[in-house]
Parts: C-alpha cells; structure tokens; sequence
C-alpha cells in the first residue's frame, strides 16, 4: 500500500520536489522500521514502557550482501542516536505519523518533501531481503553520507 503525505511548513522550493520514497516495514504501531530513498533507516520499538527510536548514520547501499539478521549486526557498528519518547509532559499519545516523520527528519536533516510511502509488513525473517529489494528500485545516493559495507 503507497500513500503520500504532505509534511507540515514546506516553503515553496520544496513543492517541485519529487516526493521522498519511504519504506515503512511495521508490525504495530511502535515496532516499525523506517527506510528513506538513501538506504538512511531507523528503527522504533517498545522500549519498556515507553518506544524507543534509533536513528542509523550509516546508509543501507542496495548492492549490500545481506542474509538474515545481518542488518542489525552491522548497524551495531555505526553510530546511531536514540531518542525515547516518554509520553510525561505531552498533552497527546504520539502517532505513528509522528513517529514517522520524526525519523525522515532525522534521516533527511528536515527536508521538507511530501512523503511517497510504501507500506510492507514482512516477517522478521524477511526484512533484508525486502529492504535491498525496495532499494533496488528506489534507490537515490546521497553525497557526504557513509553506507555499510560487508566486511
């Protein structure tokens, strides 16, 4: 399923911008991974009591050989950022849009683009495999960024 949403405060030069291809590979609303065009991706799951996002500085590059469960092996390498999303002091649940847009924005540096999403919700074994095979079709190279190599 694609869906596109427009994010908030887009100045003008930002609205002849293709939309920027997500991929989102969720189970329930806060155990999702989010994958922008560049292979930048981040990872949002149940901390405890509260989600717990971790933002990957390194890219996925399409030409990655990965098998099962060697994402997670090779992004413990990289540096990453984490973010908790205690709910004390918000006046509402966060979304998962929220949670969404949050990590594009990380990932992107607040590029203000409408979202083209694809929705996948492959199982846990599969998750390589579709996020190399999504990329291969989507895949757009970002300069000054580092992507994870095999070794």
């Amino acid at each position: 399923m694609k869906e596109l949403i427009e994010t908030p405060d887009r100045c003008c030069s930002d609205r002849h911008k293709p939309p920027l291809k997500v991929l989102l590979i969720g189970r329930t609303g806060f155990d999702m991974i989010v994958v922008v065009e560049d292979g930048g991706f981040a990872d949002v799951n149940l901390d405890g009591e509260f989600p717990l996002t971790t933002y990957y500085q390194d890219r996925i590059s399409p030409d990655l050989n990965l098998t099962q469960g060697e994402l997670w092996e090779l992004a413990a390498e990289c540096k990453q950022y984490c973010k908790d999303w205690d709910d004390e002091g918000r006046d509402h649940k966060v979304t998962q849009e929220e949670f969404i847009e949050d990590a594009v924005a990380w990932l992107r540096m607040n590029e203000n683009r409408e979202l083209d999403i694809h929705y996948d919700d492959s199982p846990e074994e599969c998750i390589e495999e579709t996020i190399l095979t999504w990329l291969k079709d989507n895949f757009v190279r970002s300069e000054g960024v580092g992507y994870l190599a095999n070794v």
